[in-house]
């Protein structure tokens, strides 16, 4: 088994190039394909939660949704210019990151994305949620990577349940690549 698609989660913070970059390397290295992944909320929870009040203008919402627009337009931008060369694919969609990543997971072997961001829920998906929900092997990428997993050691836990057999079998190919 070899990852031939590979899926990355990008969002406004600041760890999301890092992410990316590492992201490239991996697909180069596996000559896979790149996919790019990023939902945004095109309203933020406090304005709709009933306590807080209920109603929005409608200027108040385009407002919201097009700022929502400009941060996928430029998670976009960022997206093509990393991947020039490469055989990518742009999927940002106004929605709930964690329920979009889960939704485009069927076209991936693998999703790479960042651990829990300071940012809230609404603006980049919760690792735990993507885990659950999406059937696909998660690597969780620290904010500031110092190294490639690429030719670098790894270290895998082992027990004798399903879970763990499962978690071996599905990161061999990144196992395969390790010193």
């Amino acid at each position: 088994m070899s990852w031939t698609s590979l899926m990355v989660v990008l969002d406004a913070g600041p760890d999301s190039g890092r992410r990316l970059a590492l992201a490239v390397e991996l697909a180069r290295a596996f000559e896979a394909r790149l996919i790019g992944v990023a939902g945004v909320v095109s309203t933020p929870p406090i304005l709709t939660d009933p306590w807080f009040g209920g109603g929005l203008s409608p200027e108040v919402l385009e407002t919201f949704r097009n700022l929502a627009d400009e941060e996928l337009a430029s998670l976009s931008v960022a997206f093509a210019e990393a991947t020039a060369g490469l055989s990518a694919e742009w999927r940002g969609q106004i929605g709930h990151p964690a329920d979009v990543v889960t939704r485009e997971s069927r076209a991936a072997d693998v999703i790479i994305m960042g651990r829990r961001s300071p940012l809230c829920d609404s603006r980049a998906p919760d690792p735990g949620d993507v885990l659950l929900a999406a059937g696909r092997p998660v690597l969780v990428v620290p904010p500031r990577p110092v190294r490639s997993p690429l030719a670098a050691p790894a270290v895998l836990a082992w027990s004798e349940q399903a879970e763990a057999r499962r978690a071996a079998a599905l990161a061999l190919p990144l196992l395969r690549h390790a010193g």
